[in-house]
């Protein structure tokens, strides 16, 4: 039995919706493993370039000037932030002068 070519398009439209979705989630689920995976191993202290390595390279750099704060103190004083956007996901990694981590944040919006 021959496919019309109705059926083979209609075919291919059908393979192309349940397909590309598929690859695109699944895309987004392995970087999403990825930066928490990488995120998870970032310590304070850590260089630039281990961030790098760990996360890959960021989606924005942003220069930040003052003072960085968890719970109400003064951890160091930021001269970067890397950020890693992902679909509703943001990580974050904050950086001194010298390049090292002071702090770091994950973000879900909603």
């Amino acid at each position: 039995m021959t496919m019309t070519r109705p059926y083979r398009i209609g075919l291919a439209v059908i393979l192309v919706i349940i397909v590309v979705p598929a690859l695109i989630v699944g895309g987004i689920l392995f970087l999403s493993r990825s930066y928490k995976k990488g995120f998870d191993k970032i310590t304070f202290g850590l260089s630039k370039q281990n961030v790098s390595e760990l996360m890959g390279e960021p989606s924005k750099i942003e220069a930040c000037n003052g003072p960085s704060y968890s719970y109400g103190e003064v951890i160091g004083y930021c001269a970067a932030e890397y950020r890693y956007y992902l679909f509703i996901e943001t990580w974050g990694i904050i950086l001194d002068k010298d390049g090292k981590v002071i702090g770091k944040y994950y973000h879900v919006l909603g």
